[in-house]
Order: structure tokens, then C-alpha cells, then sequence
């Protein structure tokens, strides 16, 4: 977060709900800020299939949301990428154990796809935190007077 108290936002969301436009602290003025329209960014090619059918299950669901601008297909691309890469390593590792027999000395050691698996995980968490795809960082996000909020008992489309 920025300033203590403070929720990051885009400011179009914050007009959306109902916010007042970020101030600064001393001078009172509004903060002028890089502002984007919303708008999911298209999927870049060569992506995997596992991580364009992650892209394809995420990216409705955070441009019905007004998180997305274009510009965030790179974040985007990485946390999919390494979901994938991340399930294809646990898919490996399911099927041969975390251990394996080293071939130079014949001793068990870690499988080598355990680190592929901890760096995707690392990775794909990171993006997802900055792409409000953990329930903490959609904590960060405040429901204000009027917004639609989760126990409100409509269904919202989420699985």
C-alpha cells in the first residue's frame, strides 16, 4: 500500500464506487495519476494450452471486475505461464515422487522439478496479488455505501 490507510486504486474504480478522488496529504490537492481505460488485454500467442485455458477462466472474471487495462497482459501472461508451468510440475512430480535416484552417485535427492514447482508457485503468486486473484488482495479492495457486497446473496458468477 501507499500512504498508511490508503488503498491502491485505480481511479475509475474509485469513481465507480462512489469514492472521492485520492488527495494529498500536505496541499489537498487531487493526485494526478497515469489513468487507463478499462479494458481486458488479448492473450499473447504461444502461450501454452494449460496457461491460455487459465487465461481464458480468469481474465472474463477480472474484466467484468474493472481491474484490467491492457497494458497488464504481461502480468497476466506470467502468473498463467507459471500456473502452468507450476501444474505441470506438480503433474511430474505426483508421478515419480519428490525425491529421485541421482544419477552420478546413485543417493535420493530432491526431485529436480520441485524447484521448477517453488519458483512457478513464487511467481505465479506474486502476479496474482497484483491482479487481485487472492482472496488477501481482493481484502484490500473496500465495499462502499450502495456496492454489491459478497453476502449480499446475488449470485455473482464466481466459482
Amino acid at each position: 500500500m501507499g500512504r498508511r490507510g490508503v488503498i491502491p486504486m485505480a481511479d475509475h474504480e474509485r469513481k465507480r464506487r462512489g469514492m472521492a478522488p485520492l488527495r494529498d496529504a500536505e496541499t489537498g490537492e487531487k493526485v494526478k495519476r497515469l489513468v487507463l481505460p478499462p479494458k481486458a488485454p488479448a492473450a499473447p500467442k504461444g502461450m501454452s494450452a494449460a496457461a491460455a485455458a487459465e487465461w481464458r477462466r480468469v481474465v472474463p472474471r477480472l474484466e467484468a471486475a474493472g481491474v484490467l487495462a491492457e497494458v497488464d497482459r504481461g502480468v497476466l501472461a506470467a502468473y498463467c505461464t507459471a500456473w502452468a508451468h507450476m501444474m505441470e510440475a506438480e503433474k511430474l512430480l505426483n508421478a515419480e515422487g519428490i525425491t529421485h535416484e541421482r544419477k552420478n552417485d546413485g543417493q535420493r535427492a530432491k526431485h529436480p522439478a520441485w524447484q521448477v514447482y517453488r519458483e512457478s508457485l513464487n511467481t505465479m503468486l506474486a502476479a496474482a496479488s497484483q491482479c487481485y486473484l487472492t482472496p488477501t488482495s481482493r481484502l484490500r479492495i473496500p465495499v462502499v455505501a450502495g456496492a454489491r457486497a459478497a453476502d449480499d446473496g446475488d449470485a455473482d458468477g464466481w466459482d
